[in-house]
């Protein structure tokens, strides 16, 4: 199975701890895979397992979206992630592509049998499902899909992977913002999950907590590999390890 993971960050985000996301991932990940980098504005040293894709290839819809003046800028930070999913979406030639963020940092040699388990071909997604209140605070508003979208799995060889693709950039390209507490790339995921999990298969890595985590990526299988520094908190302790 051809599986390809991907990433992005500008130079900034490298320099913090996308770094050390890359450099783990050559220690820690199996040998056989590669990690495909969308970087903005610079470039990373040529190495061996490590693919770049520059955000000029990102294309007009994402700079029309960058310059919407009707967007915030946190919108748009979000959206440089999302862009690099959707071109990865519709270019990889893989047949699963892995999203990690850059502040996810791999502590252990990831076991391949254990990654596969998350890749079904039976499943168009794998990710960490969670809610939040449509009125962030108020607990009594109505509660809304979303995802950690830290890490998630697309199959691309499902029979809806091209719709749930195409849907995924309808959100961006149209402005959708109906039922979502933010206009963020987990937002969205989370949003046109649920509009494909009534007709496709989807493992939501969350269902079986008991109660729910704003970061769940250290309470699953995964996690005992992979750290999600989530936080600006949590990126500034990162910083200051040695």
């Amino acid at each position: 199975m051809k599986i390809e993971i991907i990433t992005s960050f500008n130079q900034r985000y490298y320099d913090m701890i996308g770094k050390e996301c890359v450099e783990t991932f050559l220690k820690f990940w199996p040998a056989e895979y590669s990690l495909t980098c969308y970087v903005e504005e610079f470039e990373l040293p040529q190495t061996t397992r490590i693919n770049q894709i520059s955000f000029d290839a990102l294309g007009q819809d994402y700079i029309n979206f960058q310059n919407d003046q009707k967007l915030n800028g946190r919108e748009k930070i979000f959206a440089k992630k999302a862009y690099s999913i959707i071109h990865a979406l519709k270019n990889s030639t893989a047949e699963r592509i892995i999203w990690i963020d850059a502040d996810v940092i791999t502590e252990n040699h990831l076991p391949k049998e254990l990654l596969l388990t998350h890749c079904p071909s039976d499943t168009l997604l794998t990710y960490m499902r969670v809610t939040h209140h449509m009125e962030r605070g108020n607990y009594e508003s109505k509660t809304v899909p979303s995802a950690e979208s830290g890490f998630f799995i697309v199959n691309t060889t499902h029979k809806d992977f091209k719709s749930f693709a195409n849907r995924y950039e309808e959100y961006y390209n149209s402005r959708i913002r109906e039922n979502l507490r933010r206009f963020y790339d987990g937002d969205v995921l989370g949003a046109v999950a649920q509009e494909f999990e009534k007709s496709s298969k989807i493992i939501d890595l969350c269902k079986d907590f008991t109660k729910p985590y704003k970061t769940p990526l250290k309470h699953i299988q995964l996690g005992k590999f992979l750290h999600h520094y989530k936080a600006k908190s949590a990126k500034e302790l990162f910083t200051q390890l040695d």
